[in-house]
C-alpha cells in the first residue's frame, strides 16, 4: 500500500487503541463498530474473523491485512514477490514446497481454524503429493479463501 493509506490506517488503529498497548480488545473494537448497526454477537465475530493468530486481540498487522483489499492488492506488480516471500516463509524455502508435517503444524498454530488438517491437505494438494508447491499455494490465496466473511447469514451461529 502507498505510504499515505498506511499512515492513515496507523492513525485509525491507534485512535481505536484507547488504551495505546498496540492492541485492539474486544471493547475497543466494540466502541469503533458504534454507529454500524452490528449486534454484539457481530462484533465478537467480527473479532474471531480478524483474529489471525487466535491471541483475542487485534495486533496492528491483522487490523490492516483486515482492511485490505485483496482484489487491487492481488493486481499489483509485487503480488508475485510477496506471494513468493510469504510461501518460503511458510518453510518452502529449502524443499520448494511445504510438506505435511510444516501444514499441520501451521494450522495447529492457529487454534480457532476450524478446517481439520486432512481436509485441508485435500484442498490445497491437488496432485496428492502430500506436499504444496508454490502453484497449489497461489491457487489456494488467490481462491479466496484467506478473506474475511462478509456477514452474508449475519451472524455465523457456529462460531
Amino acid at each position: 500500500l502507498p505510504e499515505d493509506q498506511l499512515s492513515e490506517l496507523r492513525d485509525f488503529f491507534s485512535e481505536v487503541d484507547a488504551n495505546s498497548d498496540n492492541e485492539l480488545c474486544f471493547e475497543e473494537i466494540l466502541d469503533c463498530c458504534e454507529g454500524f448497526n452490528l449486534s454484539r454477537r457481530e462484533v465478537e465475530q467480527l473479532l474471531v474473523q480478524m483474529d489471525l493468530n487466535g491471541d483475542g486481540r487485534i495486533q496492528y498487522t491483522e487490523f490492516v491485512a483486515a482492511l485490505f483489499d485483496w482484489k487491487t492488492i492481488r493486481t499489483m506488480p509485487q503480488w508475485e514477490h510477496w506471494l513468493a516471500e510469504a510461501f518460503a516463509s511458510l518453510g518452502a524455502a529449502d524443499e520448494g514446497s511445504i510438506d505435511e508435517a510444516e501444514v499441520k503444524f501451521l494450522l495447529e498454530q492457529n487454534s480457532h481454524e476450524r478446517k481439520p488438517f486432512k481436509e485441508a491437505m485435500r484442498q490445497i494438494d491437488t496432485n496428492h503429493d502430500g506436499k504444496i508447491s508454490f502453484a497449489e499455494f497461489s491457487s489456494m490465496v488467490d481462491s479466496g479463501e484467506m478473506e474475511l466473511e462478509l456477514f452474508s447469514s449475519r451472524v455465523d451461529e457456529s462460531i
